[in-house]
């Protein structure tokens, strides 16, 4: 799955936020391969940018709808 890494603390430790990264989701965590990395990095979901449905249990990630533009957040 294809996914900008939110801005959350760990991303920003890891100087991934804002970085668009091929992820495999797992049942509790997502791994990727940094570019150049030999080693994958394990995330929690919401790390990820990936969140779980309460009601449903399923797993979800928000979108941009199409034709929206992106606001930069100022």
């Amino acid at each position: 799955m294809l996914v900008v890494l939110p801005h959350t603390d760990s991303c920003r430790a890891l100087n991934l936020a804002g970085h668009t990264a091929h992820i495999r989701v797992g049942s509790s965590d997502a791994r990727f391969r940094p570019p150049g990395s030999v080693s994958a990095v394990r995330l929690s979901h919401s790390d990820a940018g990936i969140y779980r449905d309460r009601t449903e249990g399923r797993l979800y990630m928000l979108q941009l709808a199409a034709g929206a533009p992106a606001t930069s957040g100022r």
